[in-house]
């Protein structure tokens, strides 16, 4: 029976399968990745077998399968399981929720078994918190793992990505300073217009902003100090870009334009921007409002 799967177009702009792709060259991991679900039954599960599913997914291109499935494992894409025949299976979180099996597939019954229940509802990272509990390493048995919480990225939809600081017991420093950094950015539009956003979630709208604000630090190697800097000018009445920069996205995409031209249109700035170039007390109010000070 065929199995007809959705593919969103923000897949192809999936940040961190982009860059999991670009980190692993020759690995197909976004092809693999998308293949996975063809092969899922209609509760995302499909029988992990690295030799099956290279004859499934792209048998005609020379690359080794085990290790493209270890990286998605390994990155919390899917969870692995043994069942009681001995077979071994994988589990795409949230598979249900982002594909929709068609009436004839939902009406038979499941083609492979489901996954222990510690599982079933458990969000991509926390397979990554339980595995690094349980003693095991990419690429065992997780049967008797268990979830430690984290979030939803087992999707293929960009908005499950609010949430990664979520899962960790300890934030890492980067994930602190993007999380005051996205406060920052929100409440400093909110100086001009104070109902902005004010029918949604802030909590999720700054984890969703620190998420592009952390790569911004720990890949493209930016001083938090600077980006602070960076948000004040952006954000000064009547400045082109205070309307632009409404995201952590937007703001990591601009990032190097928006230094150029802070530079050029200040007066003598320092190479190397500190936070005392910073009002002192612009900092502490909007770290303030926001409860993060």
């Amino acid at each position: 029976m065929s199995r007809i799967r959705t593919i969103k177009p923000e897949f192809f702009k999936h940040l961190e399968l982009c860059e999991l792709e670009n980190e692993n060259q020759g690995q197909y991991v976004m092809l693999v990745y998308a293949g996975l679900w063809t092969q899922c039954d209609k509760n995302g599960v499909f029988r992990y077998n690295d030799k099956i599913l290279k004859n499934e997914i792209l048998p005609y291109i020379n690359f080794d399968m085990s290790k493209t499935l270890s990286i998605l494992e390994t990155k919390g894409y899917f969870v692995r399981f043994n069942s009681d025949d001995d077979k071994e299976y994988g589990f795409i979180q949230n598979f249900r929720k982002y594909q929709f099996p068609s009436r004839n597939e939902k009406s038979i019954p499941s083609k492979y078994p489901l996954p222990p229940d510690t599982f079933l509802n458990m969000p991509r990272h926390e397979s990554e918190h339980a595995q690094a509990h349980s003693g095991t390493c990419p690429g065992t048995n997780q049967n008797n793992t268990e979830p430690e919480g984290s979030q939803d990225k087992g999707s293929q939809d960009k908005g499950s990505q609010e949430s990664s600081h979520a899962g960790s017991a300890e934030p890492s420093q980067s994930e602190k300073d993007a999380i005051k950094l996205s406060t920052l950015l929100l409440n400093a539009h909110r100086a001009e217009i104070p109902n902005y956003l004010s029918g949604k979630d802030d909590q999720k709208t700054i984890n969703r902003w620190a998420l592009d604000i952390e790569k911004l630090i720990r890949i493209d190697q930016k001083p938090p100090e600077i980006i602070k800097q960076v948000i004040f000018w952006a954000k000064t009445p009547g400045n082109f870009w205070f309307s632009n920069i409404e995201s952590g996205k937007k703001l990591r995409e601009k990032y190097e334009t928006l230094y150029s031209q802070m530079q050029t249109r200040t007066r003598s700035p320092p190479p190397h921007i500190s936070a005392d170039h910073i009002p002192k007390n612009d900092i502490e109010k909007y770290f303030r409002e926001a409860g993060t000070g």
